[in-house]
C-alpha cells in the first residue's frame, strides 16, 4: 500500500517531467504551416476582426484564437510565447488526467498521469500554436466534471459552462456531449433527463458560434467537394465535403454504443483480461 502523501509527491515528479518534455526546445523550430495561419489570423487590429478572420478562413470556432490576440498584444509573437499557453495548457491536463484515473484509484490516476505526460505525440501537440491543447484540458475537465456531476449535483453548471467554452474552441465538442451521452445512458441512466437539459443550456449559450459554423461550412463545402475529386475520392464521399471528416468520428460513436453495453454484459474475469476491449479499439 502505498500512502496518499506518497501519491502526490510522485504526481509533482510527473508534471514536473512533463513541464520538462513541454517546454524543451519550445522555441527551436520555426512556426510552420498551420501555426503561420494562426499568426496571420492573430495580425488584425480588433476583436472584432479576429472574428470575421477566424470566420473566413479557419473551420474551427473563435475562442482559442481571441484568447492568443490578446496574449500576443502583451507578450509578443515569438514562438515561445505562441506556443507558451497551449504548453501550459499541457501541463494542467496531467493534473487532470491523474483526477479521472484516480476515481479509479490512485495507482490508475498516477499511471494514466505518466503515460499521459511523456507519450510522443501529446508532447508535440502541446508545442503547437494551435487549439488542440486547450481543447483537450477543456475535454477533460468537462468529463472530470462529468463524473463529479453524477455524485453531486452542485457540479452541473461548471459542466455546462465547461462544455460551452469547448464548443468555443473546436467543433468536435458535439461529438464530446454525445459520448457523454452514450456514457450515461448506459452507467447512470437516472440523470439522463438533467443532463440532456444542461447539454441543451450548452447549446444555447453557443448560439453566436452557430452563426460563424454556418458560414465557414457554406464557404468550405464546394471547394472541398472539388478538392475530394482531385485526391480520387470516390464522388459519394467527396460530396459529404465537411462531412467527409467526421466519418471517423461518427463510427467511433456508433462503435461506442456497441461496445458499451457488450462490455458491461463481460465477465468480471473477461473484463480483467480486457482482450476484446483492445480488439474493438484497434478496429475503430
Amino acid at each position: 500500500m502505498i500512502s496518499k502523501h506518497k501519491f502526490i509527491v510522485l504526481l509533482i515528479l510527473i508534471v514536473l517531467l512533463g513541464t520538462g518534455l513541454r517546454f524543451y526546445n519550445l522555441s527551436e523550430e520555426a512556426l510552420w504551416t498551420d501555426e503561420m495561419v494562426t499568426l496571420h489570423t492573430l495580425r488584425q487590429d480588433g476583436f472584432g476582426d479576429v472574428i470575421w478572420k477566424v470566420a473566413e478562413t479557419e473551420l474551427t470556432p473563435p475562442g482559442h484564437f481571441i484568447m492568443m490576440w490578446k496574449w500576443i498584444d502583451i507578450f509578443g509573437e515569438s514562438e515561445f510565447s505562441l506556443r507558451f499557453l497551449s504548453a501550459l495548457f499541457d501541463i494542467l491536463a496531467i493534473i487532470l488526467v491523474y483526477l479521472i484515473g484516480s476515481r479509479f484509484n490512485r495507482r490508475v490516476g498516477i499511471i494514466s498521469a505518466l503515460f499521459f505526460a511523456t507519450t510522443m505525440l501529446q508532447v508535440l501537440y502541446a508545442q503547437e500554436a494551435r487549439m488542440y491543447s486547450l481543447f483537450g484540458l477543456l475535454v477533460l475537465l468537462s468529463t472530470y466534471l462529468l463524473i463529479r456531476y453524477a455524485e453531486n449535483r452542485k457540479f452541473l453548471w461548471l459542466y455546462i459552462v465547461t462544455m460551452a467554452l469547448s464548443l468555443y474552441v473546436n467543433y468536435m465538442a458535439f461529438f464530446m456531449m454525445l459520448l457523454h451521452l452514450v456514457i450515461l445512458f448506459y452507467y447512470k441512466r437516472e440523470i439522463l433527463k438533467e443532463f440532456v437539459l444542461a447539454s441543451f443550456v450548452a447549446l444555447l449559450l453557443f448560439i453566436p458560434g452557430m452563426r460563424i459554423l454556418f458560414h465557414q461550412i457554406m464557404l468550405r463545402q464546394p471547394i472541398l467537394q472539388k478538392a475530394f475529386v482531385a485526391k480520387g475520392i470516390p464522388l459519394f464521399l467527396a460530396n459529404m465535403g465537411i462531412g467527409f471528416y467526421m466519418l471517423p468520428l461518427g463510427i467511433l460513436v456508433l462503435g461506442m454504443v456497441i461496445a458499451v453495453p457488450l462490455f458491461k454484459r463481460l465477465s468480471i474475469e473477461f473484463k480483467r483480461n480486457g482482450l476484446i476491449l483492445l480488439l474493438i479499439i484497434f478496429i475503430l
